[in-house]
């Protein structure tokens, strides 16, 4: 460091001793599993067709999919979905709807907020053969009292076999 003069000597002694006592927290690597709880939730619904509980979605959650009406924001966003997502495939003859959701590849998180996107690999039948759709699932999760819920969710896919 390059000090000129009386003042700048005295600034950069106050610097040095007011910086390392200055703590700067790590963020966390991945998601809590507090945060976590609600996108499971979502994930055994998928997987099982086991309803959604409620206190799952946070008030006025927004919900993007690739079935229609693709957007769904209102007080029971998350069961107009999950009937929308049971609708959906069974006319255009997807079952045994299956996803997998890998490590996080991107999170950044506040002490109420949490941003978390996921590959994910949805591996149903359609028309009773096996299919694979990868692609990414993006939560905004919130913290509601002592839990998290899901304040919107998107999913994009990427390639469809």
């Amino acid at each position: 460091m390059l000090v000129h003069g009386p003042r700048s000597l005295i600034a950069a002694i106050l610097i040095s001793c007011v910086l390392p006592a200055t703590s700067f927290a790590a963020p966390a690597q991945a998601p809590t599993a507090a945060m976590m709880a609600p996108v499971r939730r979502i994930v055994t619904f998928v997987n099982t067709g086991a309803g959604i509980p409620a206190g799952t979605y946070a008030a006025g959650a927004t919900i993007t999919d690739e079935f229609a009406p693709f957007h769904w924001t209102s007080a029971d966003a998350g069961t107009l979905w999950s009937t929308g997502f049971t609708t959906s495939n069974n006319a255009a003859g997807i079952t045994k709807p299956h996803i997998v959701l890998g490590a996080p590849t991107e999170y950044v998180a506040s002490a109420t907020r949490a941003y978390i996107v996921f590959p994910g690999r949805f591996t149903p039948f359609f028309h009773d053969k096996p299919f694979v759709e990868t692609g990414y699932w993006t939560f905004v999760v919130v913290k509601a009292g002592v839990g998290w819920r899901v304040a919107s969710q998107a999913w994009a896919g990427v390639t469809f076999k």
